[in-house]
Order: C-alpha cells, then structure tokens, then sequence
C-alpha cells in the first residue's frame, strides 16, 4: 500500500529538517489512516494545496482507539514533542475516538508522487503499490 498525507507547510518544513519525528491522525470516526496503514509502507507527503515535498518509509505505527477528551490531552503530553502539533490542533482534536501515530525513517525530500485521485476533503489517501505512473505534482492538485 502506498499513503499520500497531506501536510501544512509548516509541518512539512519541521518534519524535512528533522524537528518533526511523528504524524498523528486523530479523528471522531474510523477512516483511514486508522487500521489502514503498516510499518515498511511508503508515505508520500504532499502539502496542502502545494507540491509533493517529501517520501518516507513508515518505521512504526501506534492505533489508539475509544479517546476521551482526558486520554487526547494525555496523549497530547505524551507525543507532541515529536508531533510539534499547535495548540489550536490539539483544540480541535480535543473529542477524537481514534489515532494514528506514526514514526519514519528515510525521509526524504522529493517533488513528485503517485497520481492524486479527487480528494473529496480527505487529507489522507490508500492506494494499491501499484497505483500508476509518478507525476511532479501540481499546486492546484
């Protein structure tokens, strides 16, 4: 399976220069990436509204399901030093019932990536390995 997460600039920039060491996906139902990801995948990181800016290999991944708001500022404690999430981002995760958290290894920075599919407001995209051709991405993708 390969990922296409889509990323803020910002976070794209700290996870390329290394301050930025876990993703975390937090979420009130059951959608991907939860259940649907496993280490060794490729992750493609794309940013919102931009180009394809980095490839990784997925090294672990951490499913927490039935969040409270208690366990989400727990787990806030527990992982923002490498999710370096803002505050306003942990506000708005505060009623999750599900994560993802995932470390990498052999990030790299990178331009293109798979072919996106319509994205329908999802920042989060499974596809089979053998999805297609790679293409430079477009800002307006």
């Amino acid at each position: 399976m390969i990922h296409i997460a889509l990323l803020k600039r910002n976070y794209l920039d700290m996870l390329l220069d290394g301050r930025k060491t876990m993703e975390s996906r937090l979420s009130i139902t059951r959608r991907a990436p939860f259940r649907a990801v496993m280490s060794g995948e490729s992750i493609f990181f794309k940013q919102s509204g931009g180009p394809y800016r980095a490839h990784a290999i997925i090294n672990q991944v951490e499913f927490i399901d039935g969040l409270t708001p208690r366990a989400v500022r727990a787990l806030r404690t527990r992982v923002n030093g490498q999710v370096l999430g803002e505050s306003a981002y942990w506000r708005s995760k505060r009623t999750a019932k599900y994560a993802t958290l995932l470390t990498f290894r052999e990030i790299m920075p990178c331009d293109t990536g798979p072919a996106l599919p319509v994205l329908a407001g999802r920042a989060w995209v499974c596809m089979p390995d053998d999805a297609g051709a790679m293409h430079t991405s477009r800002a307006a993708a």
